[in-house]
Order: C-alpha cells, then structure tokens, then sequence
C-alpha cells in the first residue's frame, strides 16, 4: 500500500512543474477561445450549473424537519441567487479558465471552426442534447465507480 501511495505522489509531483512551465496563451488565441464560449453559450451554462446545485442540496435533507427544508431552502435562495456578486466572480473565473483551456489545446482556426459549429443550428442541437447524454452515462458511471472502490477494498486488504 505504501508504496502504491508513494508512486501515485511522485507523479502528481512530476506533473506539477510542467503544468507550471505552461506558456501563456497569445491575445489571439484567448479572444477565438472567448468567442468559443460566447458562441456556445458557456457563460450562461455555467451559471444555471452552479445554480442548479440547489436542487442537489435541498435532495439530501429529504426527510428532515419541514423548518430545517424551509431554513436551507431560504439560505440557498439568498446564496445561490444569479445576481449574487460571489456566484457572478465564480462564474468568471470558471469562464476565465475554460478560455485559457481552449486556447492552449487548440489552434486559433480549430477555435474559429468551433465557433461556427457551436453557434450553428447542428451546434446548438448538439448542446441541447448534452444534458440528456450525461443523464445516460450516471448508472454506467456509477457501476464503473462502485467496481472500482470494490476492487480497491479487496486489493488494499491483502498483504
């Protein structure tokens, strides 16, 4: 086990540097990824993703107290609410490392093509699709993570 941790630790270590070392992408580059984003609508994405969450949260106190559902349901109204400064900065900072992700992996005319496609009718299908497609993949990725940890558990009790 030990020496399972060990290596797992130096390649995360060795990662590090070279994802440090990482050039800055060109002006250019970061205004075809920003398009990329307007153009698929990433920003306002991004904010029902982070403002659906409370659905997520209210799901887990299923079954408490009426006053504790009322008390979280007020909370998360006030915390998670679209013009909330705090959610607004973390949807620019989400925004801000989507575009630095897709300027440093693609070129600036595979950004233009993707651009075109996304603001496109067959674009705009393929991002409306997406939530159904992720809703597919939730049991199969589950199993997945449930061999997994079984698989881990029985490994890390041998010797």
């Amino acid at each position: 086990m030990n020496r399972c941790l060990t290596m797992m630790i130096a390649v995360v270590l060795a990662a590090a540097p070279a994802q440090a070392q990482k050039a800055a992408p060109e002006a250019a580059a970061l205004a075809a990824a920003k398009e990329v984003i307007e153009a698929s609508g990433g920003r306002a994405e991004a904010l029902k993703a982070m403002l659906s969450v409370k659905s997520a949260y209210l799901a887990q106190l299923r079954g408490q107290e009426p006053a504790v559902i009322q008390k979280a349901q007020s909370v998360l109204d006030k915390l998670l609410d679209e013009k909330n400064p705090a959610i607004l900065a973390y949807v620019d900072e989400m925004q801000a490392a989507a575009i630095e992700f897709y300027a440093t992996r693609f070129t600036i005319d595979e950004l233009k093509s993707i651009g075109v496609f996304q603001a496109s009718p067959a674009g705009v299908k393929f991002r409306a699709a997406v939530p159904e497609l992720m809703a597919s993949m939730t049991a199969p990725m589950m199993r997945f993570q449930q061999g997994i940890q079984r698989e881990l558990q029985t490994q890390m009790q041998q010797p």
